[in-house]
């Protein structure tokens, strides 16, 4: 990029932002002019400057010089580099973390709301949510900071601590915190970060339809695990992302699914759009008791049971509906499950000038 002028001539080239095509300046240094120092590994950003005189020659005219040389002498042309170098800025960024409850339809539901808490002793931290009906039932229940619904809400607990449910407008956006379950699937975004770490349950071991994961069939290292049928869970499964087409049943007790550590990367997602409702059964269907899930259950399309005791969700539900039929319940969704996103920028640097 070069700028003429009456009084220099300008040139800006490097490896910086929009010059990193830069094929470099044209203006030649000369003398000790040239910034000091070789190019550095980091972007960077240089000036070169020479003298332009209004008759359009760069020389500049001697005066002190020409008194003590010959009469020949008609000045040189002056240079000049200054060189910026960056340096590296790593920003992490927290991730909104999903609702502690958000079912997503905005049809009502007779018989089991659209989402329906019917259960003792539950205790559930963070954003509750439906796009349609709300039903609370049951005793001891604490649901705290925010309760919303879209067309009605009956509240049938007793000795409970429940934050004032609030009507909200349905919206139909997707939840917060929800997965794009496309991106699972082979050549799906989540599928191609997780690199090395995603595994595809082979089509010929879905027998009857359906997969059981018994504590094997998964490679060590495997991160995230697509299935193209239905799944039973029968053993714990830390570590993993479970995404399947089909339906998910966990029919053990005492089992923990997904990472404690790390809660934003794991979980339970279905592409099932089944639904008690239509006489039909659960998309996701937790059975066992004293079940640790860290990490999303997500079921967009279906319904989500919850029948056991003594129960732990950390990182929240997401189901087109849901409905908790257990005791001793705890839900809750908090910064960690939200996940991190690091990007590296370049910003300004130490000036190293010559001239």
């Amino acid at each position: 990029m070069l700028k003429a002028g009456l009084t220099a001539d300008a040139e800006v080239c490097g490896s910086w932002d929009k010059f990193a095509t830069s094929s470099g300046c044209a203006i030649p240094l000369n003398g000790l002019s040239h910034c000091l120092g070789s190019l550095p590994a980091v972007p960077y950003i240089e000036v070169h400057v020479r003298t332009h005189l209004a008759n359009g020659s760069t020389a500049l005219p001697p005066t002190f010089a020409k008194t003590i040389m010959s009469n020949g002498y008609n000045g040189k042309t002056v240079t000049a580099c200054a060189r910026v170098s960056a340096t590296s800025i790593t920003v992490t960024t927290p991730g909104q973390p999903p609702a502690a409850v958000w079912a997503k339809s905005m049809t009502d539901y007779p018989t089991f709301a659209t989402l329906a808490l019917r259960s003792s002793t539950m205790n559930i931290s963070g954003l509750v949510h439906s796009e349609s009906n709300l039903y609370i039932d049951g005793s001891n229940a604490t649901v705290h900071p925010t309760v919303e619904y879209a067309t009605s809400v009956t509240n049938n607990t007793t000795v409970s601590s429940i934050s004032t449910p609030t009507r909200v407008a349905a919206t139909g956006a997707p939840a917060p915190g929800e997965r794009s379950f496309a991106s699972y699937r082979p050549g799906g975004a989540a599928a191609v970060a997780a690199g090395s770490g995603y595994y595809q349950v082979p089509a010929a071991s879905c027998a009857g339809g359906t997969w059981t994961y018994a504590g094997s069939g998964i490679p060590a290292g495997a991160t995230v695990v697509y299935v193209p049928c239905a799944v039973t869970v029968t053993a714990s499964l830390p570590n993993i992302m479970l995404a399947a087409e089909g339906t998910i049943w966990e029919t053990a007790s005492s089992i923990t699914i997904g990472s404690p550590s790390a809660p934003a990367n794991t979980g339970l997602l279905s592409n099932s759009s089944l639904n008690t409702q239509f006489g039909q059964l659960p998309a996701i269907w937790i059975q066992g008791s004293l079940i640790k899930v860290y990490g999303l259950l997500q079921a967009s399309n279906g319904l989500v049971v919850f029948d056991g005791s003594g129960d732990t969700y950390t990182c929240g539900v997401i189901g087109n509906e849901v409905l908790f039929e257990s005791s001793n319940l705890t839900v809750n969704s908090s910064g960690s499950c939200g996940g991190t996103t690091t990007t590296t920028n370049s910003t300004g640097g130490r000036p190293h000038l010559s001239g």
